[in-house]
């Protein structure tokens, strides 16, 4: 068997790897489905550093979500533009004020989605808010590992995958390092992002501003994009892009079976929407898993910060322990990219009527029967 990382269906595309390889023998590659993956050339020697470094391949025990908590900020403006309580605000406001950095997912000016470095609290507006959609890290490992062995403490933010990969590359020097993941639905993929934005373009102009949680007049949730020539607003999950994700229409493979939805967590944070009562997206539900994590939450000023009974917050958040629903179209979308958007928006984006629910149940009653 290869000691090297040719062929792994699990793969996140964090591309650590790449970085590992002393040959540089690794590069990634976007996929038919959109997503880069790790490509190996034939100067490979078979060292094996990549698997080593693979934090598929070097799974190692998270820590156990200790304390269930509801939390938001005391600042309503800061409260409107965040996704939920603002809590992300509040940590990296802290970390940066005690004199460190944040790395999280943001916008570059061509809106394609990328990990990035700041060091000032005023670079935090294109690092807030949920993204549906896979973040390219590939250009902050270096640097990363630069500022930690300068000795700078830091705030990562990313997927629980992301998180793990963080950990196996920096290994035992992630101690400076307060580690924040989020309850996952998924990522979506850039190759179909790219298309539904191209489509946008089309009908408002090119992007100038586009978030997947915007709040109107600070209240909901709707995806959102404004173009040079006009904008528009859709209450999410309900159609189109929203609809696609949420509906795991356009996930990653590894994203369809999950292996970090579960309570022993990569984070010493992990953030969510609120679940302790009705919807509201003024509050967070947020999960300390390490005493690091505990800690740095009560030492954030301005905020509202409530214990909850543990296990009945994590059975209300779902996402926490169980992946995205497998979607039996999914595979079909990716299949009839080359249509236009409005087509496979017409087929597939929306919730299905109750026509189409008939028909898929009689189909899979016909299927049982054939199978006896």
């Amino acid at each position: 068997m290869s000691k090297c990382i040719r062929d792994n269906a699990r793969c996140s595309g964090c591309g650590v790897c790449r970085q590992v390889c002393p040959k540089g023998a690794i590069s990634l590659r976007v996929d038919a489905k959109g997503f880069p993956r790790p490509a190996v050339g034939d100067n490979c020697i078979d060292c094996g550093l990549c698997v080593r470094h693979c934090h598929e391949h070097k799974r190692f025990d998270g820590y156990r979500v200790q304390k269930a908590f509801t939390a938001y900020s005391n600042d309503p403006d800061i409260r409107a533009v965040s996704s939920s309580g603002g809590m992300f605000t509040a940590l990296a406001v802290k970390v940066i004020e005690d004199g460190g950095f944040v790395c999280a997912s943001g916008f570059d000016g061509d809106f394609v989605l990328r990990h990035r470095i700041i060091d000032t609290i005023e670079q935090l507006d294109g690092l807030r808010k949920s993204k549906y959609l896979e973040s390219d890290m590939s250009s902050v490992w270096q640097e990363l590992k630069q500022r930690v062995a300068s000795g700078r403490k830091g705030l990562f933010v990313g997927t629980p995958c992301q998180c793990s990969a963080l950990r196996s590359f920096l290994g035992d020097k992630i101690d400076d390092i307060i580690v924040c993941d989020f309850i996952c639905h998924g990522v979506a993929s850039p190759l179909v992002f790219e298309k539904y934005k191209d489509y946008l373009k089309s009908k408002y102009g090119g992007p100038v501003k586009i978030e997947f949680r915007h709040k109107e007049k600070g209240e909901g949730s709707f995806f959102y994009y404004e173009g040079t020539d006009g904008s528009c607003m859709i209450p999410n999950y309900k159609e189109s892009y929203p609809f696609a994700y949420a509906s795991g229409l356009i996930i990653a493979d590894d994203c369809t079976s999950c292996s970090y939805c579960k309570l022993e967590r990569y984070g010493d944070i992990t953030l969510g929407d609120y679940v302790s009562g009705p919807t509201d997206y003024a509050k967070s539900t947020i999960f300390a898993n390490t005493r690091k994590g505990s800690d740095i939450l009560y030492q954030c000023r301005d905020i509202t910060l409530q214990e909850e009974d543990l296990e009945d917050v994590v059975g209300k958040s779902w996402h926490l322990t169980a992946a995205n629903t497998f979607n039996p179209d999914r595979q079909k979308v990716f299949d009839r990219l080359d249509l236009p958007w409005d087509l496979l928006e017409k087929r597939y984006f929306h919730p299905a009527g109750r026509l189409r629910l008939y028909k898929k149940a009689l189909i899979n009653k016909l299927r049982r029967f054939l199978s006896r």
